[in-house]
């Protein structure tokens, strides 16, 4: 019996995580709002974390405001509408404020 071969799921090359960076910094800037921008960039801080802060660290000044305020803001009042991960954040009931 013939042992044919198998297409895994392993990239056939190993990428630097500078090649990745660049890869992914390309298509953050084919998003259309800081909404989409701050939701793929959030993906990749729950995929791979030292990507994440390998952008970050090239892109602080361009990032913030998509990670943080405004954006943040806009994302917070969108919630039902994009949930998908908790990203490790806490849930507070305003039906126990002792429990705050």
């Amino acid at each position: 019996m013939e042992k044919k071969e198998k297409n895994g799921l392993l990239s056939t090359k190993v990428r630097t995580i500078e090649e990745q960076a660049k890869q992914t910094y390309d298509e953050f800037t084919q998003k259309q709002t800081n909404l989409e921008k701050r939701l793929f960039l959030m993906a990749i801080f729950n995929r791979n974390k030292m990507l994440f802060y390998k952008l970050l660290s090239e892109h602080l000044v361009e990032f913030m405001p998509i990670i943080y305020d405004p954006v943040v803001a806009e994302s917070i009042e969108k919630y039902n509408e994009i949930f998908s991960r908790s990203q490790n954040a806490a849930f507070l009931s305003i039906n126990d404020p002792n429990g705050i």
